[in-house]
Order: C-alpha cells, then sequence, then structure tokens
C-alpha cells in the first residue's frame, strides 16, 4: 500500500473546488492510504488534532505554511510515514524547504491548482523553491506551458484533468424549445475574478419584459454575496432572481440539470487562463447551453462550444442572454456540441488512474 501525504489543500467543511477535487480523486484510488494537513478549521473547535475523514482519509488541522508549525509537521511525517508528499501551494513549499525537507527523506510533488499574478520576487523565489520538487501536477495543458516557459521547470509534469462521476452524464441532451420560464444559473464564489457583478450589471441593463422569460439562479458565496444581493433586491423580492447561498454538492447538481444555460462570466487574471472549473466538467456531460467569457481556462475546458462574451462586459453579456433566450435552437445546439466535447472528459477514476500512474512512473 503506498501512502501520500497531502499538505495544503482546503477540506471540509470548506466547499470549494479544490475539496472536491481532493475527495474525489483520492477517494478513487486504490490501495492507498491518504492523509491530509490542511489549514481548514473544523466546524467543532473542540475537535482532535487528528481524525479520520468519512472518506478514510487521516485528516491533520493546522496551517501548514506558518513557520511555527514546522515541528508538527515533521511529526505529523513521522506517525503517518509517507512514500509521496503532495504540496499544494507556495507558502507551504518554502516553509517546507526551510525547516522540513533537510530532517526527512520522501518523494515531494507539487499539485498547482492556480497560477497567480506574481511580481518579479515572487517569481523568482518560486523559480528556486521549484528545484526542490520531484514532480508536477497541473489541471491545464496552458499551466504546463507557463511552467516550462516561464518558471523553467524540468521536472517530470502531468495533465491530471478535474473529472465527473458517471452517475451525472446524461445519456442525451433534454433541453426545452421554450422562449418563457427559461432558468439562468451561476454556481460559484462571489469573488470578484469570477465575473458575478458582471452578471449583476448584464441583468439590469435587460428590459423588463426580458426579465419575465427567465429565472436567475445563484449558488454560492463569498465577499460580493451582499452587494450583489443589494443590486437585485427589487428582482429577487418579485421572484425573478433567486439566492440560494451554499448548498450540498448533490443539490447543486441537480440544480444544473434542470437549468437551461449555466453562466461562467470570469474576469481575465493569471488564475483564470490557465484554469479550468469543475462546473465546467459538469455542465458538459450533462449537456448544458454555456455562456462564458473568453479566458483560457474557459476555451480550452469548453472545447469552443458556448456562447462566448469578451471579459469583463457586461453588455456583452446582456446581449449574449438575450441571444440565449430567443434561439432554442442555438441553446440546444450548443449543448449537443459540448456533451460530444465532454466525452473527451476523464471520470474521477481515470483520472486518479493517471495521478497513481505518474507517481509510479516518476516517484519510484
Amino acid at each position: 500500500m503506498v501512502s501520500i501525504l497531502h499538505i495544503g489543500c482546503p477540506f471540509s467543511p470548506h466547499k470549494g473546488g479544490s475539496v472536491v477535487r481532493f475527495t474525489q480523486l483520492n477517494e478513487s484510488l486504490e490501495d492507498v492510504k491518504v492523509g491530509l494537513i490542511t489549514p481548514t478549521k473544523a466546524l467543532n473547535e473542540g475537535c482532535p488534532p487528528e481524525e479520520i475523514s468519512p472518506q478514510g482519509f487521516h485528516i491533520y488541522r493546522f496551517d501548514p505554511a506558518k513557520m511555527a508549525n514546522a515541528k508538527s509537521i515533521r511529526q505529523v511525517m513521522r506517525s503517518f510515514k509517507p512514500d509521496v508528499v503532495v504540496i499544494h501551494n507556495n507558502r507551504v513549499l518554502l516553509c517546507w524547504v526551510l525547516l522540513v525537507m533537510c530532517f526527512v527523506r520522501v518523494k515531494v510533488l507539487y499539485e498547482v491548482h492556480s497560477l497567480r499574478d506574481d511580481g518579479v520576487l515572487k517569481r523568482l523565489l518560486a523559480i528556486l523553491l521549484y528545484k526542490f520538487i520531484d514532480g508536477f501536477i497541473v489541471l491545464s495543458k496552458k499551466t504546463a506551458e507557463i511552467l516550462a516557459d516561464e518558471y523553467y521547470v524540468k521536472q517530470p509534469m502531468s495533465v491530471v484533468y478535474n473529472g465527473f462521476n458517471d452517475a451525472n452524464q446524461q445519456p442525451k441532451v433534454h433541453q426545452n424549445q421554450r422562449t418563457t420560464d427559461i432558468n439562468f444559473a451561476y454556481i460559484g464564489s462571489f469573488h470578484d475574478w469570477q465575473g458575478v457583478a458582471v452578471i449583476a450589471e448584464a441583468y439590469l441593463q435587460l428590459t423588463d419584459i426580458v426579465k419575465a422569460k427567465i429565472k436567475l439562479h445563484f449558488v454560492g458565496d463569498g465577499p460580493l454575496f451582499n452587494a450583489v444581493k443589494q443590486q437585485l433586491k427589487a428582482d429577487e423580492l418579485l421572484g425573478r432572481v433567486i439566492f440560494h447561498g451554499w448548498i450540498a454538492q448533490g443539490e447543486a447538481l441537480a440544480l444544473t440539470r434542470t437549468c437551461d444555460v449555466i453562466l461562467m462570466p470570469r474576469l481575465s487574471t493569471r488564475g483564470t487562463e490557465t484554469v479550468i472549473p469543475l462546473k465546467v466538467v459538469e455542465a458538459g456531460n450533462m449537456g448544458k447551453c454555456v455562456i462564458a467569457s473568453d479566458v483560457g481556462g474557459l476555451q480550452e475546458g469548453l472545447g469552443g462550444q458556448a456562447l462566448w462574451v469578451k471579459a469583463g462586459d457586461a453588455t456583452s453579456l446582456a446581449q449574449a442572454i438575450i441571444v440565449a433566450i430567443e434561439n432554442p435552437e442555438k441553446r440546444t445546439e450548443l449543448g449537443c456540441k459540448l456533451q460530444t466535447f465532454s466525452t473527451l472528459y476523464p471520470t474521477w477514476q481515470q483520472s486518479a488512474a493517471t495521478m497513481k500512474q505518474f507517481m509510479t512512473e516518476h516517484l519510484g
């Protein structure tokens, strides 16, 4: 049995895509013992420092990016005895290199969830730190290109895409042909780079006649939640806009199935240009029509099959919403094409097998 210790990834009760990816990938691995040192605090403050999750993961709850916790990391290393350590961010990597690495001998894998707009000094530090890594897991081809070209990474690297559950795949597209009572949905966090504020601006540009034809669902929470809710308060009172907050993953998938159009208007940042969101995979294998901004991660993940809008442009998004309302055949066509393209997406089991094979071949 192989022992893998992840350091720095969020975990439950956090509800983001990183948690879903971690859980799904590691649940799908066979003959593997999985541990995680996570900065995510438990809901119960009296929770013991080590716990076994419902999935069988060994969970250690303290912030591994804090230099003061280096001793705790070393203690976990001695008790867990990992064959491979998977590090999830540069702050953790810095702590590892300075205060942990010299005390242990283990292969180290770096899983790059996203790249940020680093300044010169941070980029130079990253180039130095990456020299201590034995192999890289990335979530998109674009990330692999940037690591090779801008960070001079020469070590083995593998793209392990986000996957999907077989149970969520639909046998064929079921799109309605209506031009009224059309359900649009945004599912994700309320951060600026997600473009959630752009959705609010675009919606307010629609006429009352157009608004009356749709329902707009927001699923998620975050820094901009209250501001967006206030902007759309009048339409929320009329029942045209619905704020669900964070809901269970199963409920979010059920809402995705029932909606006609999924909104993904991300702004252009280093992260959005390189990351393929989990909801792209989910919308694709369900054959949904997607309105998306023209950032690199969405273009790679959607394979060109979307109603494209200019990133950050509310007017462009409003126009695309009108196109989707008035052209049910276009919605069905795009959904069918995206579902066909989505056959290239791996299942979580296939992604886990890719990751394990990479570890076996390159990390020994």
